[in-house]
């Protein structure tokens, strides 16, 4: 039942007629309430003007014991049980009873004496307030008010309805937005509620909303098109977390990340940041939950159309650093080769049992009774790094250091017996190139025991083919015992280089594709 608001006339006041009226609705009031208005003994009405709004009630009671009383609509109109009152005789109230009755429109209606009795017809108002009363002028009373909050999105139109005729609303009732005047982006109107963070709605989008007896707000209830995703890096708000790889960022400003993904989208590869020394593995739906979805799993059906967290799982990086010589792994233990003879030494780095790429490793020569060297490198595809040496048998024994985060690989080289060693050798490094603006592989070499202008032949192999190629170009020997030999081609080759005879023969290096 809905309120009525009422003045009291001057004259009920002075003759101290009773009248059962109730001030206006207060922001603290909860339960609804009528006024009634009196026709007594004396043929006066105990409320001259009644202050309300379409859809209020009021109640005339009737204090006569034989006459029969009629309610007729004037200039406003107004209703008892559904029945229009606007005709003779369509709204009678029996002597002693009371009869409810529904403001139509606002004006004025009559109570009529029937069945000839003398008695007289008594008029009563009904208005917005506004003027012949002081009731919606007086600013002690605080009016029950509808807001709407756009929750993350953004209306248009009102947004504030206040209980009574003539502004935003009518009758105490108002028509909650739709998606014409309420928008978000990758979101729905799914309709309105009365809290911020619920997820159905209360009041579908379009739908007539009563405004009561106390103030409230709704709030917009949004579907994302798709999948809310709510990505959360799942650690400790003290922990330092790497937010692209370089800069260092407090967890608690970049901890989450909102986005909203079309249904078929998969889990991301990346959380919003990384605490150093660990790599995302997936995916929880709760904090200390077990891994659900691995990165870049596909997102579950059951999603669409929700709001959904997404809880980083991490583990604590592995790294290793192996080293090998001339296809020889010996890590810690001395390798014997001879003097003068150039080595290839190779260091390969992981991270979690993969390639680590791009990776810083420092490589230190420490030739006995010389100052160590340094060289700082970064690793290939393949995640490897590589240093020539040469053993002389001045300074023996000879280390080898390359350092990878927290590992170490070393190589010592201790000098071979000289009869052991063959007095030529050909060593080689393979690397791509440009080769007259194309697509290349160059081979550089090394030599012992040839003179200037001697000659090698170079050997390749292609993927798919089970032998090596000779190859037509015979590259000479510098003074200083090198060499440089380069083709075109964008494919992984396979490549050595052996004397004219066949009797010695360089290492093979493998070049990757272009």
């Amino acid at each position: 039942m809905r309120r009525v608001l009422a003045v009291i006339s001057s004259a009920a006041l002075m003759f101290g007629l009773g009248v059962g009226v109730t001030p206006p609705a207060f922001a603290a009031q909860t339960s609804p309430s009528t006024v009634t208005v009196t026709y007594a003994g004396d043929t006066t009405v105990s409320t001259a003007e009644i202050v309300g709004a379409v859809g209020d009630t009021f109640t005339v009671a009737n204090d006569f014991s034989s006459t029969v009383l009629e309610v007729r609509s004037v200039s406003g109109s107004v209703s008892q049980g559904g029945s229009d009152c606007s005709g003779a005789f369509a709204c009678t109230l029996a002597a002693g009873a009371s009869g409810v009755y529904t403001v139509e429109s606002l004006g004025s209606f009559q109570i009529v004496p029937a069945f000839g009795s003398g008695l007289s017809t008594r008029s009563v108002a009904i208005t917005d307030g506004t003027s012949g009363g002081s009731t919606m002028n007086d600013p002690a009373l605080v009016y029950p008010t509808a807001s709407i909050n756009a929750n993350g999105g953004t209306c248009a139109g009102p947004t504030q309805y206040i209980k009574y005729q003539g502004q935003n609303a009518s009758s105490g009732t108002f028509t909650a937005p739709t998606s014409t005047t309420c928008t978000r982006t990758n979101y729905s109107l799914a309709g309105w509620a009365r809290s911020a963070t619920a997820t159905t709605s209360a009041f579908a989008p379009g739908s007539t909303v009563p405004i009561g007896d106390e103030g409230f707000t709704l709030f917009a209830v949004w579907r994302p098109n798709g999948i809310e995703i709510v990505y959360d890096a799942n650690v400790g708000l003290g922990t330092q977390c790497l937010s692209d790889g370089t800069n260092v960022t407090t967890a608690v400003e970049r901890q989450t990340t909102p986005t909203v993904v079309p249904a078929s989208s998969a889990a991301a590869a990346q959380a919003p940041c990384t605490p150093p020394g660990h790599t995302l593995t997936g995916w929880s739906l709760t904090g200390a939950g077990p891994l659900t979805l691995v990165k870049g799993a596909a997102l579950s059906a059951s999603f669409t159309g929700t709001s959904q967290t997404l809880y980083a799982k991490w583990e604590p990086d592995r790294f290793d650093l192996s080293v090998q010589a001339d296809s020889l792994i010996n890590n810690g233990s001395p390798l014997r080769i001879c003097a003068g003879v150039s080595q290839l030494v190779t260091f390969t780095a992981t991270k979690n049992g993969v390639a680590a790429a791009g990776q810083i490793i420092d490589v230190q020569t420490l030739p006995t009774g010389r100052p160590p060297t340094t060289q700082r490198l970064t690793t290939d595809d393949l995640g490897r790094v590589q240093v020539s040496i040469k053993l002389d048998p001045n300074f023996i024994p000879l280390a080898v250091n390359g350092s990878f985060v927290n590992q170490v690989a070393t190589l010592v080289f201790f000098e071979r017996d000289p009869l052991q060693c063959v007095t030529k050798s050909i060593t080689i490094t393979g690397n791509r190139t440009t080769v007259s603006g194309k697509p290349g592989i160059i081979v550089n070499g090394t030599t012992t025991g040839f003179k200037k202008g001697d000659t090698v032949v170079p050997y390749i192999r292609f993927p798919g083919e089970t032998s090596f190629t000779q190859g037509s170009a015979r590259p000479e020997i510098d003074a200083d015992g090198s060499f440089s030999w380069q083709r075109k081609t964008g494919k992984k080759a396979s490549v050595y280089f052996a004397t004219e005879d066949g009797n010695l023969t360089s290492n093979r290096v493998t070049i990757q594709a272009n």
